[in-house]
């Protein structure tokens, strides 16, 4: 005898799939609808032709862009052709770009394994939080951020008194970069400027700087070189020796040499 279903009966496994289809598919539907929206075009899953990035979206669309709760990889962003070499006309949610870029990275080479380059490869979580706070600190703007000049400037005293500099350590002139290369650039555009005035106020040509340096020096020197103009005077490594020696640096040294590079 067949008995009729009442409100405290569970739903059926027909009806249980059926609802969660329903919500399945209306979940891909708003997905598709935000990658769309990004790209201005109908989403094409099948794959038959790539779809250009750019065109600007219905307006109704146009809400959906910063949708809370985004599935980035079933959203259908990677349907589309994204622009490698000019800006978009519509944008795209933040963690879609962000994923983006997280999966390009992958093909990176693990930095902690990367002994081959002047890099660091670990440090202490505090300094990543202090970088991370000081973001958006423009350390140029010196009179809106007065303390961040002092530690500035307390750093380049340090420095001048590990390299013994004359002058007085609160005195000393320095200048924070973004890394190595750049450093190399100043100081060696410094040297080059002092040769100069010296040769100069001595009535000499100043014309021909040098810099002497060893064969296995960081690359940047050598691009220091040809960017301002010195000649390198290298001084050859040789089996057992992979660096430089005051005695063979003195021979390279004569009166056109800025400076000689060395490790310390």
């Amino acid at each position: 005898m067949a008995t009729k279903a009442t409100s405290a009966d569970p739903p059926s496994a027909d009806a249980a799939n059926a609802s969660n289809g329903s919500a399945q598919a209306a979940h891909l539907v708003n997905d598709k609808c935000i990658a769309e929206h990004a790209s201005g075009l109908p989403l094409n899953l099948e794959g038959i032709r790539t779809l250009s990035f750019g065109d600007d979206a219905p307006d109704e669309l146009r809400e959906l862009e910063h949708a809370s709760g985004l599935h980035v990889f079933s959203a259908g962003y990677d349907v589309y052709a994204l622009p490698k070499h000019h800006m978009p006309r519509r944008g795209m949610p933040a963690a879609v770009a962000a994923q983006g870029i997280t999966d390009l990275r992958q093909l990176d080479h693990n930095p902690r394994l990367n002994m081959a380059s002047f890099v660091t490869t670990w440090m202490e979580p505090e300094v990543t939080a202090l970088m991370q706070d000081c973001l958006n600190v423009n350390i140029v703007d010196m009179d809106e951020y007065p303390s961040t000049t002092d530690i500035h400037n307390r750093c380049v005293s340090m420095l001048a008194q590990l390299y013994h500099c004359p002058t007085p350590l609160d005195k000393a002139v320095g200048s924070g970069t973004v890394g190595s290369s750049e450093a190399i650039m100043l100081a060696g555009l410094a040297m080059k400027k002092k040769w100069q005035a010296r040769r100069k106020a001595a009535g000499l040509p100043a014309d021909k700087p040098n810099m002497v340096m060893s064969y296995a020096v960081q690359v940047c020197w050598e691009k220091f070189c040809r960017y301002w103009d010195v000649a390198e005077a290298y001084v050859p490594v040789e089996e057992g020796r992979y660096g430089i020696t005051p005695e063979l640096a003195r021979q390279k040294i004569d009166e056109n040499t800025i400076g000689a590079r060395v490790c310390l």
